[in-house]
């Protein structure tokens, strides 16, 4: 898709890795509204990168929940146009909050302009019968000393490490797979902020099916689902999570993709759905980030 070596002077920029914490801080102005200032450490491309967006959403709408024992199941966002640098304001509202239950909804503002609207689902854990038909699929042993993903050079690489593990058709399966191993560029503890980025950071399979260097394709997120499975706190800082995504079909210009995620014991963090819009780049990746 591009330059291999793009990212490696994105990785080894002066610019120190912003902590998912710090970089998910809001300050509450008033009854149900947050703002912070998003600089450039994001960036996807041409605005902030999707999954960060997803993070800010769901850490504007727990700060409005402010009950731990509440954990986030399930984070929707649609993206309505780019989310551009600059100041945000989030307005929460919570919808209903019952026994167990809490629903809340979140409009996020760049610099004045409606940019997308979220829906988070907070509950408390339940008693119940547990299965997991899923199983985490084979994967190369996580091994750090391996080069960290190096096919889309955009800033939000830095905080992000990534390592591809799946890239093309495995043996006996139909489905493209793509992701890897994954941890974040400071020493933190994983939480479901890091996930929802990490399920939106790997080179999409259409990508890699679908690019070549005479015909660069570009996509953005139009509606992020999240599914939160198991409480990331189960991962001790320093272990990595393995993200799988899947598409099954581009058509008419959209494309769906699946992702689930992985602690390294074989437990299901996280999976997720999105759909983008598709479409041939106007010009090659390292036109685009010049």
């Amino acid at each position: 898709m591009s330059d291999p070596t793009a990212s490696a002077s994105v990785a080894s920029a002066s610019a120190p890795a912003a902590a998912m914490a710090a970089a998910t801080d809001f300050t509450k102005v008033g009854n149900g509204v947050y703002e912070r200032v998003n600089d450039e450490s994001w960036l996807g491309y041409p605005g902030l990168f999707g999954g960060y967006v997803n993070a800010l959403a769901l850490q504007a709408c727990a700060l409005e929940v402010d009950d731990p024992a509440r954990d986030p199941r399930t984070l929707t966002v649609h993206f309505l146009r780019r989310f551009p640098i600059g100041h945000m304001r989030v307005e929460t509202h919570i919808e209903r909050s019952g026994v167990s239950v809490t629903v809340v909804t979140a409009r996020m503002y760049c610099e004045g302009t409606l940019c997308g609207f979220a829906t988070v689902t907070f509950a408390r854990e339940r008693e119940s019968l547990d299965f997991t038909d899923l199983q985490m699929p084979q994967a190369a042993s996580f091994d750090p000393t391996l080069p960290l993903s190096g096919d889309l050079p955009f800033p939000f690489r830095r905080n992000l490490r990534m390592w591809d593990v799946f890239d093309g058709v495995p043996p006996g399966q139909t489905l493209n797979h793509s992701g890897g191993w994954a941890l974040p560029a400071q020493a933190e503890p994983i939480d479901e902020r890091f996930l929802v980025a990490v399920a939106d950071g790997f080179t999409p399979v259409a990508y890699r099916k679908l690019s070549a260097p005479t015909t660069p394709m570009m996509a953005g997120t139009m509606e992020f689902t999240a599914y939160f499975r198991a409480n990331p706190r189960c991962v001790s800082v320093g272990e990595p999570v393995l993200a799988v995504l899947t598409t099954a079909a581009s058509l008419h210009g959209y494309v769906e993709e699946d992702c689930n995620i992985w602690s390294q014991q074989g437990e299901l963090l996280l999976q997720s759905r999105q759909l983008r819009f598709i479409q041939k780049a106007k010009t090659s990746m390292p036109e685009l980030m010049s």
